[in-house]
């Protein structure tokens, strides 16, 4: 109705009005996420807080890679007025991942994506680890990369051995040992991998086994002989044979070069005379000590 000095008019209705609240898509606010990333040490604590909004107000839920997010005792989410909030407690390795939150009203729904990254120690390299070559000062061993690398860089490996006797790992010396390799990154040092075999070190090969003479001519003889029991935890690089002329006193080689197999031929020997041999093995270190004489055989 109108009004003025003199009064009122008769009034006029209107048509029926529908007042209805307004709405809105729904929104997050990631601001708070510095590159939609969030990077915390393994054991601590993580709450990631994202404000909300949209009308009316949006439904939350939460994805983890690709698949919904998993509840337990340590992972829980909460929604409250303002705010959706996602709490990991006590985090590991396991919790890196890409975490979605979803949310959804009658407007319609948005999703956004934060990078959950969890950094730790790095794991065990990868073995076996191998004895690459051995000598009477270093020992040269190989191994492969951890496969997890504790989320950042290796950036140094810690090589420790213990004698076989003793449960104390420490540096290398000339004895029988086990070898343990451990990766390190900026967060400490990881778990070990040690060696399946213990090796010896710094240690000449024992001697040929069953050595035997054979092909007896007047002027060469044929020796053959079987590797030694232990090489000294070294590859046998060759033999040396030597001979011993029963009229005399001393021992000479016979092989002017390494002989790699096990069989020889010894040559130049005088008719009617009697002979004795010995072989001795060769490997990094040096010589060990030569094989039991052979009994005596007569060139004829």
């Amino acid at each position: 109705m109108a009004v003025n000095q003199s009064g009122r008019s008769v009034p006029r209705e209107s048509k029926p009005i529908v007042v209805r609240d307004s709405t809105s898509l729904p929104e997050f606010d990631l601001r708070g996420v510095c590159k939609k990333t969030v990077i915390a040490k393994a054991g601590s604590d993580i709450k990631i807080e994202i404000p909300v909004f949209g009308r009316p107000r949006p439904t939350i839920s939460w994805q983890k890679n690709n698949t919904a997010l998993k509840l337990t005792q340590r992972i829980n989410v909460e929604t409250t007025a303002a705010t959706a909030v996602l709490n990991i407690s006590e985090c590991t390795r396991d919790d890196s991942g890409v975490y979605t939150i979803l949310g959804k009203n009658i407007v319609g729904s948005v999703t956004d994506n934060i990078i959950v990254k969890v950094h730790d120690v790095p794991g065990p390299p990868k073995g076996p680890i191998q004895i690459v070559e051995i000598s009477r000062t270093f020992c040269m061993f190989s191994w492969e990369t951890p496969e997890n690398n504790g989320g950042v860089p290796i950036t140094n490996y810690v090589v420790e051995i213990r004698e076989t006797t003793s449960q104390t790992w420490t540096e290398l010396s000339s004895t029988v040992i086990r070898t343990m390799v451990l990766a390190e990154n900026e967060y400490g040092i990881g778990l070990p991998i040690e060696s399946i075999e213990s090796v010896k070190v710094s240690e000449k090969p024992h001697s040929p086994k069953n050595v035997e003479v054979s092909e007896i001519k007047k002027d060469s003889m044929v020796l053959n002989w079987e590797t030694p029991s232990e090489t000294g935890g070294s590859p046998i690089i060759g033999y040396i044979i030597e001979k011993h002329d029963k009229e005399g006193v001393r021992w000479t080689r016979c092989n002017r070069q390494t002989v790699i197999g096990l069989t020889f031929k010894v040559t130049g020997l005088l008719e009617s005379h009697i002979y004795e041999f010995r072989v001795a093995a060769e490997n990094a270190v040096g010589i060990g000590e030569p094989s039991s004489p052979t009994v005596f055989h007569k060139a004829i």
